[in-house]
């Protein structure tokens, strides 16, 4: 299954790359988080969601 904000991200034609500029993260960190979300940081997961569009309360 992949991963909720992964989806979200393609959905919206968002690129791995633009994501962790937003976010002014390499774009290893950036996939990290992407892929770790429920062990990353709460800040970092909730701009995510906010870029995203996405419930923080419901990831």
């Amino acid at each position: 299954m992949e991963p909720i904000v992964r989806v979200a991200r393609e959905r919206i034609g968002i690129s791995a790359c633009c994501m962790a500029d937003i976010l002014k993260l390499t774009e290893e960190d950036y996939l990290y988080c992407e892929e770790h979300f429920n062990d990353s940081s709460a800040f970092i997961c909730l701009r995510i969601c906010n870029i995203l569009g996405l419930d923080f309360s419901k990831v």
